[in-house]
């Protein structure tokens, strides 16, 4: 990680500057990127360092986003037993489900046993951790009754009473 010396002589990460930023913003994004913004143009030893860890960020969530592309390209091409789909099986002509690639890059044809396993538990965590979050928004519409923003219905026990209930299933 690269760290970045301000001018007052303080390390910073680029992630460490935008969690400050979201803190001075009260949560907002939108605000944050804007006092990011003007804190790394005050400096310009600030913005150079943050910059390079920036750019590299910025090229491995494009490359993730390549291959998330890449990924869902395979699962809409498909035939079915039975069916005559000539669009599908021209696109099944095109996707060789060995050369499905998994997360790092890895192709399917090369993976052992045990990174389809690491590849299971990791897409397991991601889909409970969004389902857990889907029950506790249901959760919390319910609980908020007739009014219309959250805190004014309810707070931070309610919230974390229904989020442990929303974990539970």
């Amino acid at each position: 990680m690269t760290l970045a010396i301000d001018a007052f002589g303080s390390k910073h990460s680029a992630a460490q500057i935008a969690r400050d930023c979201l803190v001075e913003a009260d949560g907002d994004w939108k605000v944050a990127a804007r006092i990011f913004k003007k804190r790394i143009e005050f400096d310009a030893a600030l913005f150079k360092e943050v910059a390079e860890s920036m750019i590299d960020e910025a090229i491995w969530q494009q490359i993730k986003r390549a291959a998330y592309s890449q990924r869902q390209s395979f699962w809409s091409a498909s035939v079915k037993a039975g069916e005559d789909d000539t669009k599908g099986i021209e696109q099944m002509a095109h996707k060789n489900l060995l050369e499905y690639p998994l997360s790092g890059g890895l192709k399917l044809r090369d993976a052992t046993k045990n990174k389809l396993k690491e590849e299971a538990e990791m897409h397991d965590t991601f889909a409970e951790s969004n389902a857990s979050k889907a029950r506790w928004y249901r959760l919390i519409i319910k609980a908020m009754g007739g009014a219309d923003v959250v805190g004014l219905a309810l707070n931070e026990v309610d919230l974390e009473n229904l989020r442990e209930k929303a974990k539970k299933g």
